[in-house]
């Protein structure tokens, strides 16, 4: 059993298989309409009056049907509810495994040009998001809201 990931080449020698993906469209636009929700509840976080989300995008690995698919729904969900929004950076999956790349890949974020345009941080799962807060709070940016998803038991902690 495949739970959403395409089987590897290697595992195309198993004579029975089955994929399993979650419902990735409509978890993306309950995450979009959430964040539509809060954005319209407090007028105060367009930081740089622009009239558009400017969001930091934690996405899951590059490539990856439902990583896309994910990072899709959510933005798209936003600008049907109306919301435009402008990316400011994406920082793939594979930089969170390895805790210099993510704390180098985090100071790049959080230091570079666009530092202070940061409204909100997306992320493709509650790890990465998790990962963003402890990364936001080292760097005193604790007022930018992070929404992941997947409800992970750690999460609540936060």
């Amino acid at each position: 059993m495949f739970y959403n990931k395409e089987p590897s080449a290697g595992a195309g020698q198993l004579r029975q298989g089955v994929l399993r993906r979650h419902r990735f469209q409509r978890i993306r636009r309950d995450q979009g309409e959430l964040i539509a929700k809060h954005w319209k509840a407090n007028p105060a976080r367009d930081l740089n009056k622009t009239a558009r989300i400017q969001y930091v995008l934690l996405k899951g690995e590059p490539g990856h049907l439902d990583a896309e698919a994910r990072t899709t729904y959510v933005v798209k969900t936003l600008n049907e509810k109306g919301i435009k929004t402008q990316q400011l950076r994406w920082i793939p999956r594979y930089y969170w495994g390895i805790p210099r790349r993510r704390k180098t890949r985090w100071t790049l974020a959080l230091s570079g040009p666009n530092a202070n345009k940061i409204e909100v941080v997306i992320a493709n799962n509650d790890a990465m998001a998790m990962g963003a807060v402890e990364a936001l709070k080292a760097h005193n940016k604790t007022s930018i809201p992070v929404f992941g998803v997947d409800a992970l038991p750690e999460r609540w902690r936060w």
